[in-house]
């Protein structure tokens, strides 16, 4: 994955968040192509010595400070777990989200796949991420599951109304997100 002028400039915002939340700071510089490996190794700092509950909390902790009250307000009225909700944010995730976890796409999902969904309809509500980046790069299994598959569908599911499914795929490093599904 190249990094462009945008995804440096949000991996930088990520890494201050992060920084502050983990009391640590990499060496590493913030632009350029070592700026997402600064980011991992921040990421890293979130998890050290601490279980997987506290590793979510820290990770609950960033994301709280990048959305703040406001935007979890607005989310929360603009967005609904109805086909557009779903779509919406399968859209925003797979135009903003490669930076963090490299190619992906957005899937339909049917009524079998998610409960929501119509019988007989098919909703573009999922995101395929091909080859996580984030996963890739960190060689870490409690990476993906303490700071993003848990934190990212409880921020969704408890705190923004919006069910999401992460499902990572630990032998190819895929993963399938689902918004609307528990």
């Amino acid at each position: 994955y190249a990094d462009n002028p945008f995804d440096l400039l949000m991996i930088s915002i990520f890494r201050l968040v992060m920084s502050a939340q983990a009391s640590w700071r990499s060496s590493l510089p913030f632009w350029g192509p070592e700026a997402y490996d600064g980011m991992l190794e921040v990421a890293h700092a979130l998890q050290w010595k601490k279980t997987l509950q506290e590793t979510e909390d820290s990770s609950m902790g960033v994301i709280e400070k990048l959305v703040g009250e406001g935007g979890k307000k607005k989310f929360r009225e603009l967005l609904k777990t109805d086909k557009f909700g779903t779509e919406i944010n399968a859209w925003i995730t797979a135009l903003f989200f490669p930076l963090m976890v490299g190619k992906c796409e957005v899937e339909s999902r049917t009524s079998a796949d998610v409960p929501n969904i119509p019988q007989g309809e098919s909703w573009n509500c999922a995101v395929k991420i091909e080859k996580c980046r984030w996963l890739e790069r960190s060689g870490c299994v409690g990476m993906c599951v303490g700071l993003c598959k848990r934190p990212m569908q409880r921020m969704f599911g408890g705190v923004l109304g919006m069910p999401r499914s992460m499902e990572p795929n630990m032998e190819d490093l895929s993963c399938n997100m689902v918004f609307g599904k528990e």
